[in-house]
């Protein structure tokens, strides 16, 4: 391991955080001439790994290497953050920027999510340390893959919002927004496939403010609740402050030209529309299907869940709900 000159690091991107000896090292791969417009990072690096250049030959550095990197190459001044309560249009929102040639988007990089969790992956993290770190990872992040590159959005995974405190403390000027929609819409999509963060274990349940005993009495329909009432609480004290804009489901895909797009400073005209179209009529997830509107697993909606959702999320869905409109 090592803090390679950062010259040598131009054209890599960091894809993993790990731990050596209770430390965090950043795994580096060669991605000169990639562009990141998959609809999330890790689809990214899958087809990276696929050219045995980049497979076999990679670097591994120690974290300060990124501090070195971000002085020497400082990487694209974020100009938004993407935070949303998962199943909710955000990759739709994050895939609309992507088509933007002026636009580099890093949709739920992974490093970043380990640099978020640090405090609880590594022994010793302060909260300063948590804040340079994120400093440092977005700038390498952002690094410009292509000539006319000039604005970076993040997107983040949807359990970051948990974290607003230490990214709003790295990135003071950020614009940000919240993209939520109908909690028991985002229930039904989950209970068909779930998302890591609304499976049981795979973030600490003190998180959801749920105790372990409570966790483990938990219908997955009352879990998958919790989680989301956790992630719209986490949200609304900044979205009531003004500094987390709050953009619903149905208002998309017109909100991202209408609202988001010029919140993030960028300018929006006939190509920009034209590509904000085309688009939209894919599936986000999968652009080689149409995007069809609508929830998943109909079947499943009972007035049981509904019960359910709104005992956790209704009042905190509501409060989003009034705040969003008195902005309108």
């Amino acid at each position: 391991m090592t803090t390679t000159s950062p010259h040598l690091l131009a054209g890599w991107t960091p894809i993993q955080v790990g731990c050596r000896d209770g430390r965090p090292v950043v795994r580096w791969c060669f991605t000169e001439g990639i562009e990141f417009t998959d609809p999330f990072f890790h689809q990214t690096v899958e087809h990276c790994m696929k050219d045995l250049f980049r497979l076999l030959f990679w670097r591994e550095t120690d974290i300060v290497a990124l501090a070195h990197l971000a002085i020497a190459s400082p990487g694209l001044d974020p100009a938004g953050f993407i935070f949303h309560t998962s199943r909710s249009g955000s990759t739709l929102v994050a895939q609309m920027f992507a088509s933007l040639p002026s636009a580099l988007v890093m949709s739920e990089p992974d490093p970043l999510d380990t640099v978020l969790r640090a405090q609880t992956a590594f022994a010793g993290v302060s909260d300063a340390d948590t804040v340079d770190w994120l400093r440092w990872m977005v700038s390498a992040l952002g690094q410009q893959r292509i000539a006319g590159q000039s604005r970076l959005v993040v997107k983040l995974d949807a359990w970051a919002i948990l974290c607003w405190p230490a990214i709003r403390r790295a990135f003071p000027d950020t614009p940000c927004v919240f993209v939520y929609r109908d909690p028991t819409e985002v229930v039904l999509s989950q209970l068909g496939h779930r998302g890591f963060h609304m499976v049981p274990g795979t973030l600490p349940a003190a998180s959801f403010g749920l105790s372990e005993v409570e966790l483990s009495s938990l219908s997955p329909s009352q879990y998958c609740a919790a989680v989301l009432a956790r992630l719209c609480e986490a949200a609304l004290p900044a979205a009531r402050d003004g500094s987390l804009m709050l953009i619903d489901y149905a208002s998309l895909p017109h909100a991202v030209s209408d609202t988001v797009a010029p919140h993030f400073g960028f300018e929006v005209g006939p190509p920009e529309l034209a590509l904000f179209a085309s688009v939209a009529e894919r599936d986000a997830k999968n652009p080689v299907v149409p995007f069809v509107r609508g929830a998943a697993n109909h079947t499943r909606d009972t007035p049981e869940l509904r019960a359910i959702v709104d005992g956790r999320v209704g009042s905190v869905y509501a409060a989003l709900e009034a705040i969003r409109e008195s902005r309108s």
